[in-house]
């Protein structure tokens, strides 16, 4: 993928952590790192939830979903990185993996009908009807 861009706080927390047992005071700016991006990042989520009518699962916080779209986002980015061949993203179509995930993550930490479940018990549900 030759035209993935990576944000300078994804290249420090690289940096930071390919070398942070050597020096372990840097295990801090790495923190601070994500701290600071789950922090504009969870804004965001709230937002779309606000915007979007939805209601959180009752074990599930904004924390937990910038939490995961992060190690999502990291992981597809090194993926990229160490698999040029593989595109993930469709720019005639306007469609990504990255995109696919958050739809599905969003999908399953939202309360959609009102039946107040945990994803657990959300997962249960649809694993019990009938499908082998």
């Amino acid at each position: 993928m030759a035209s993935l861009k990576l944000s300078d706080p994804f290249r420090l927390s690289l940096i930071t952590g390919t070398i942070s047992d050597r020096y372990p005071e840097l295990k801090g700016m790495s923190s601070y790192i994500y701290q600071s991006v789950d922090e504009e990042w969870t804004e965001v989520y709230k937002t779309l939830f606000c915007v979007l009518g939805l209601k959180l699962s009752p074990d599930v916080t904004f924390q937990d979903i910038a939490d995961i779209f992060s190690a999502v986002s990291g992981g597809l980015t090194i993926r990229a990185l160490l698999d040029p061949q593989r595109e993930f993203i469709d720019h005639d179509m306007r469609k990504s993996l990255l995109g696919k995930a958050a739809a599905a993550l969003l999908t399953a930490f939202a309360d959609t009908d009102g039946g107040d479940r945990t994803v657990e018990e959300a997962f249960d549900l649809i694993a019990g009807q009938g499908n082998p």
